[in-house]
C-alpha cells in the first residue's frame, strides 16, 4: 500500500538501498568509529594491499603481452597515431605499478596507510581508462569481425582486471565501470537490436562483476572482524588462563582416548618438576610419577574406562620423603558423532588441605580421648577419694561419739591408725596430682645433688617392706656400692618408690620383687625392678603411660590407684635426660627399667663387689 501511495515500485525501493549499502561498503572509511572498533583498519588496508601484490602481476603480465598484440591486429584499421597514442598511455599505469610495487617492498611498517589505498584506486582509474581507450577509439572505424575481437578482448580485459583489483574495491569497481561504460557507449552506437541488446549485456556483465567485487569485499571485512573478535577472545582466555595460574594452585589438563596427556598447564609442570613438553604423551600416573597401587589411581581408571565424570577424586602421589595429595575432577568430550574424544579437567593439590584434616581428625580424637580420660579420671578419683574419706570421718565419728567413751585403749588406738594411714593415702593421692599438674605445666624444677644409687634403692625398699609383708610378696635387692648419681634425690626416689610399689602390688601372694642396678654398654645406669606378677596385656601397654590409665579400667578393677605413678616417673626420668621403659608378658611378669644418662653417673674405678641380696 506504502508503495502505491508513493508511486515507488518495491523494487526499485529495494535497489535503491542496496545501491546504498553498496556504496557505503565501497566508499566509507575504514578508520571511522564504527569501523576501527570492528577491525584494525591499518592491519585491514595491509591486507588488501598484500594480496593486491599478489594478483596484480598477472594482470600486469597480460595488459602488457595483450596491448602490443591488439594494437598490431587493428593497426591495418586504424591510424597508426591512434594506436601509438593508445600503446603509450597503457604503459603509464603499468610504470605507475613498478614505483608502488617498489614502495611496497620497502615498507617495514605492518600497517598500510589510506594514501596506499588512494594510490591503488588511482592505478585502477588509470588502467580503466587505457582499456576504455579501446573500444572507444577503435570501435567505429573497425568492420565486424574486428568489432568482436574489439568487444570480447574489452569484456575480458575488464573480467581479469576487476578480480585483479578486487582486494581494493573502489578501485575495481571504477575500473570496471570505465570499461563497460565505455564498451556500453560505443556498442549502441550500432543501433538497432544488436546495439541494444549488446549494451544491456555489457551493463549487465559489469554490474554483475560489481556485485561480485562487492560481496568478496564484505566477506574479507567479516573474516576481519571475526579474526578481531577471535583474537580478543583468545587474549580474554589467555589473560584468565594466566589469572587462573596465578591465583590458584589449580591446573588444568586434558588427555585424548587412551588416557595420554595432550594439554597441561603450567602449573602442573611446576608441580611435578617437569617441563610441558616432557609431560605431554605421558599419563597423569607416569607425568605424576606415582604408584597405581596407591589411593585413587585405581578407582580414577576405572572411571575413565567407563567414561563417566570424575567429580573430586582424591589422588596419592608418592615423593620422595613425603606424600602429595592431588583431588582430580574432568568430564569426558565426544565428537559429535557420540566418538569418545578424551577427558578435560582440573587438579588441585590439596596436601594441606589434608594435612588440616588429618590434624583435625586427630584433634578430635584427642579432644575425646581426653573427655574419656577425664570422665574416668573423674569416676576413679571419685572411688580412690571416698575410699580414705570414709574411713576418716568414719572413725573420726566413732572416736568423738560419746556412747563409744567406754572402748578400749586399744581399739582406739587401732582406729585412729587407721585414720593416720588412710590420711596418708589421701595425701599420697593429693601429691600425685599436684606433681602431675607441675610436670605438665613445666614449673617442676630438679633441685640435684649426689647420692650413692644403692643407697637410694635401699631406702626405697626399706619403705616398701611393709606394703610387701601385708601382700605376702618377697622383696630381693641385688645392689653395687660405689655408683654415683647427680639427680633430685627426692625425686629419684619417688620414680624408684612407684616402680617398686607397682611391682609389688601386681603381684600375687608369694610371689618375688626383684631391683639390681644394671651397667648398660654405654655407661648408663638402669635401675631393673622384675616382678612375676599378672603382667600388662599387648594393647595396654602403649597407653599405660597416659596419665589416669590403667591397665584395668572401670570400677571393677581389682588394684586401686588413680593411673598417674608410672605417667609422673617416666617424665620425671626424662626431666634427668633418661627414661622408664616397661617390657611385660601377660599372666608371666613384669620388668620396669629406670635409666639415666652417663653425664649423670659416676662408676666406680675398681667393680665393687654386689652387696648380697636383701630380702624383706
Amino acid at each position: 500500500m506504502d508503495s502505491v501511495e508513493t508511486g515507488r515500485s518495491p523494487f526499485f525501493s529495494q535497489l535503491q538501498k542496496e545501491g546504498q549499502r553498496a556504496a557505503d561498503l565501497v566508499f566509507t572509511d575504514l578508520d571511522t568509529t564504527s569501523t576501527a572498533s570492528d577491525i584494525e583498519p591499518g592491519l585491514f588496508r595491509a591486507s588488501q594491499i598484500n594480496t593486491l601484490y599478489g594478483t596484480l602481476p598477472l594482470f600486469v603480465l597480460s595488459h602488457i603481452i595483450v596491448v602490443p598484440t591488439f594494437a598490431s591486429v587493428i593497426s591495418d584499421q586504424v591510424q597508426t597515431a591512434m594506436t601509438a597514442w593508445w600503446i603509450a598511455f597503457s604503459i603509464v599505469p603499468v610504470a605507475l605499478v613498478l614505483i608502488l610495487w617498489n614502495h611496497h617492498a620497502r615498507r617495514r611498517s605492518p600497517v598500510a596507510s589510506v594514501a596506499e589505498i588512494r594510490w591503488v584506486e588511482l592505478l585502477g582509474i588509470l588502467f580503466g581508462l587505457s582499456w576504455a581507450l579501446f573500444p572507444a577509439a577503435f570501435f567505429a572505424p573497425a568492420d565486424a569481425d574486428l568489432r568482436i575481437l574489439i568487444v570480447g578482448g574489452t569484456l575480458a580485459a575488464s573480467a581479469v582486471g576487476t578480480f585483479a583489483l578486487s582486494r581494493v574495491p573502489a578501485a575495481a569497481i571504477i575500473f570496471c565501470a570505465l570499461i563497460t561504460g565505455s564498451l556500453s557507449l560505443s556498442v549502441i552506437k550500432l543501433g538497432g537490436t544488436i546495439g541494444l541488446t549488446s549494451t544491456i549485456f555489457t551493463i549487465a556483465y559489469g554490474l554483475i562483476l560489481t556485485g561480485m567485487v562487492l560481496s568478496q569485499h564484505h566477506d574479507q571485512l567479516q573474516k576481519a572482524v571475526n579474526a578481531r573478535e577471535m583474537h580478543h577472545q583468545k587474549d580474554i582466555i589467555a589473560l584468565l588462563l594466566n589469572d587462573f595460574e596465578l591465583g590458584t594452585s589449580d591446573w588444568l589438563f586434558e588427555c585424548d582416548a587412551d588416557g595420554s596427556l595432550t594439554y597441561v598447564s603450567a602449573r602442573l609442570s611446576e608441580i611435578v618438576g617437569k617441563s610441558p613438553q616432557d609431560i605431554k604423551g605421558l599419563t597423569l600416573l607416569d607425568a605424576a610419577g606415582a604408584d597405581a597401587t596407591q589411593t585413587g589411581w585405581t578407582e580414577l581408571y576405572e572411571t575413565m574406562q567407563q567414561r563417566k565424570p570424575i567429580v573430586a577424586l582424591q589422588l596419592e602421589v608418592s615423593k620422595p620423603g613425603h606424600t602429595d595429595h592431588w583431588q582430580i575432577s574432568a568430564r569426558p568430550l565426544f565428537s559429535e558423532d557420540g566418538v569418545f574424544r578424551g577427558y578435560r579437567g582440573v587438579g588441585r593439590d590439596v596436601s594441606a588441605e589434608w594435612e588440616t584434616d588429618r590434624k583435625l581428625i586427630e584433634a578430635k580424637e584427642a579432644a575425646e580421648a581426653a573427655s574419656a580420660a577425664k570422665s574416668q579420671f573423674l569416676a576413679v578419683m571419685s572411688h580412690e577419694l571416698r575410699t580414705p574419706l570414709n574411713s576418716i570421718v568414719g572413725f573420726s565419728e566413732i572416736l568423738s561419739s560419746r556412747t563409744e567413751e567406754t572402748l578400749e585403749t586399744e581399739v582406739r588406738l587401732d582406729y585412729a591408725k587407721t585414720i593416720l594411714n588412710s590420711s596418708k593415702h589421701l595425701q599420697t593421692l593429693i601429691t600425685d596430682i599436684l606433681d602431675a599438674t607441675r610436670i605438665e605445666n613445666g614449673t617442676i624444677s630438679l633441685i640435684e645433688q649426689d647420692i650413692d644409687a644403692a643407697e637410694l634403692a635401699e631406702i626405697a625398699v626399706k619403705m616398701c617392706r611393709d606394703q610387701a609383708e601385708k601382700t605376702d610378696v618377697t622383696l630381693v635387692a641385688k645392689l653395687t656400692d660405689g655408683i654415683e648419681i647427680r639427680a633430685d634425690i627426692t625425686r629419684t626416689k619417688q620414680v624408684i618408690l612407684n616402680l617398686l610399689t607397682n611391682a609389688i602390688k601386681f603381684s600375687l601372694a608369694g610371689g618375688v620383687v626383684n631391683i639390681e642396678l644394671v651397667r648398660m654398654h654405654d655407661d648408663r645406669l638402669a635401675i631393673v625392678v622384675r616382678d612375676s606378677g599378672i603382667g600388662i596385656k599387648s594393647e595396654d601397654a602403649s597407653r599405660i603411660f597416659e596419665p589416669f590409665v590403667q591397665a584395668e579400667d572401670g570400677m571393677s578393677r581389682r588394684f586401686s590407684g588413680i593411673g598417674l605413678g608410672l605417667s609422673i616417673a617416666r617424665k620425671i626420668a626424662r626431666l634427668h635426660g633418661g627414661d622408664v621403659t616397661l617390657q611385660s608378658q601377660f599372666g608371666v611378669g613384669t620388668t620396669a627399667r629406670f635409666e639415666l644418662p652417663p653425664s649423670r653417673v659416676t662408676w666406680p674405678v675398681a667393680p665393687s663387689k654386689p652387696q648380697p641380696d636383701v630380702a624383706a
